[in-house]
């Protein structure tokens, strides 16, 4: 099922099934979070890190691009970043 369908059927919002699988991710399941973010979002995130510095908070991502990057791909990108599986 995709993260839509999986919010459909769950009554959630898909930013929460991000979580989810996020906070899955973290705690060692094999998620394959990498469907999630585009290696153009992956790379853009990766230079917004360097000038904005570690750790900063996701608004400040969020602001950095110009609220055109949704929340859930900012965070994954930086938990895939964090955990060097890119």
């Amino acid at each position: 099922m995709s993260p839509e369908e999986i919010a459909e059927d769950r009554g959630l919002t898909v930013n929460t099934i991000h979580s989810h699988f996020v906070k899955l991710f973290q705690e060692g399941m094999p998620i394959n979070l990498k469907q999630f973010v585009s290696d153009k979002e992956l790379a853009a995130v990766k230079q917004a890190q360097s000038e904005l510095g570690t750790p900063a908070p996701l608004k400040s991502y969020y602001e950095y691009f110009n609220e055109q990057m949704d929340y859930a791909v900012i965070k994954i990108a930086l938990v895939l970043l964090e955990k060097e599986e890119v």
